[in-house]
């Protein structure tokens, strides 16, 4: 009877949508076309849990229910030429479309009363840790149950799906850019103080998106999870089939150790319980760091599992809003960088156009503190663009002209 139910509501929700659509289709109505995704959530995570047998407990059929009573509200709100829920505060579930596959997905807003949306706002990404049984009606139950873990305040919080359980690998990592952009194509986001966190496997995404994308975060903040692959997984452990080098190369595309020094504008704060395991990925780090010169900010819960410490959660969220309310510099002054792959090949006003030889670390080190003077270091780069000011550059000992290419 509840899948009869919910199969014949699904079913009439999304012919609603394809009236709408029609219905909007015109020039004038182009911004609430635009919401429809905001709609379309609700009847796909039903459809999705009934073709593929994916309720996990009665509450689920219930709360199914629930999100096609919330689709035929938003929906009747369009109708209406009207979208309240833009104007929100607290907990808000929101979809945008993909540009990957054209697929829905959903992601979560937390916007308190302490944050002003009309106004440059600070925004803090939060990672999930790992659910495999996450699916998306599931998601849409924990972001209508409760904030994450970390909450910074003054600060617009955004939970993406990922697409599943993947530790924002691939698909998942297109889905946090594609949801990062969503959020700041709908509201005032101040693109110097947006901020990474997570716990757990969310802890491993910030180790992988942080130093990735560094000229995006003004802070990151990862607890436990994992930073590089052979040891995490123990792919090398005694008794097992060695890896391909082929295979140990492609580790490469997203372990964090080997381009730590890709945070040197990135403050982060580390948090690991002191007897947690996944403490191993901040162990790693913080050795990573020193050999670059760095030391890595770190939070350790006295006599604690796979959990956040309070009172050394209250200790690192007081550091990380100050870090979000100071933001990153624009244009910062030096830029070390290294990637293995270009498919990462930035930060800031430097960006690595040709390798000389790939899935072999690249570095770039430039500073352009010397007046007008740009000076550059390279290794294992063939082709560099640089967006700086006018002025001389020097790069490997050669100085530039502007006929030079």
């Amino acid at each position: 009877a509840d899948r009869a139910e919910l199969t014949a509501g699904t079913a009439a929700l999304r012919a609603e949508l394809d009236a709408l659509a029609r219905d909007l289709a015109s020039p004038a109505d182009a911004r609430l076309l635009a919401l429809l995704p905001d709609v379309e959530i609700f009847p796909k995570a039903v459809a999705w849990a009934l073709a593929d047998d994916t309720f996990y407990s009665p509450k689920e059929i219930a709360f199914a229910k629930h999100l096609l009573a919330e689709g035929r509200e938003r929906a009747a709100h369009l109708r209406a030429k009207n979208a309240p829920w833009l104007q929100a505060r607290g907990l808000i579930v929101r979809g945008y479309r993909s540009k990957l596959d054209g697929s829905v997905q959903p992601y979560g807003l937390v916007i308190n009363l302490d944050v002003d949306p009309s106004v440059p706002t600070p925004l803090m990404v939060w990672l999930l840790g790992r659910g495999e049984k996450r699916t998306e009606l599931a998601f849409i139950a924990e972001r209508e149950a409760g904030p994450p873990q970390l909450t910074p305040k003054a600060t617009m919080t955004l939970v993406p799906y990922g697409r599943f359980c993947n530790a924002t690998k691939f698909a998942g990592e297109v889905d946090v850019m594609e949801a990062l952009a969503a959020v700041r194509a709908h509201y005032a986001i101040d693109p110097l103080r947006i901020a990474v966190a997570g716990f757990s496997m969310g802890g491993g995404s910030t180790w992988h998106l942080a130093p990735h994308y560094p000229s995006l975060w003004c802070a990151a903040s990862p607890g436990a999870g994992f930073a590089e692959t052979p040891l995490f997984t123990k792919a090398n452990a005694p008794g097992k089939e060695v890896r391909p080098a082929w295979e140990q190369l492609l580790w490469r595309h997203y372990e964090a150790t080997g381009i730590s020094q890709n945070l040197f504008n990135v403050p982060t704060l580390a948090y690991a319980g002191e007897i947690d395991g996944q403490k191993e990925a901040s162990d790693l780090m913080a050795a990573a760091f020193a050999k670059e010169g760095l030391k890595l900010e770190r939070f350790i819960g006295p006599d604690t599992a796979h959990k956040y410490h309070d009172a050394t959660k209250a200790e690192l969220t007081t550091r990380f809003e100050a870090l979000i309310a100071k933001g990153r510099d624009a244009v910062p002054s030096e830029i070390r960088f290294s990637t293995y792959t270009l498919r990462y090949p930035e930060s800031s006003w430097v960006r690595i156009e040709g390798l000389e030889k790939h899935w072999e670390r690249a570095d770039v080190r430039a500073s352009r503190a010397q007046g007008p003077s740009v000076i550059i270091e390279t290794k294992n780069v063939s082709e560099l663009q640089v967006m700086a000011s006018s002025g001389r550059i020097t790069i490997d000992g050669q100085e530039l002209h502007d006929t030079d290419t």
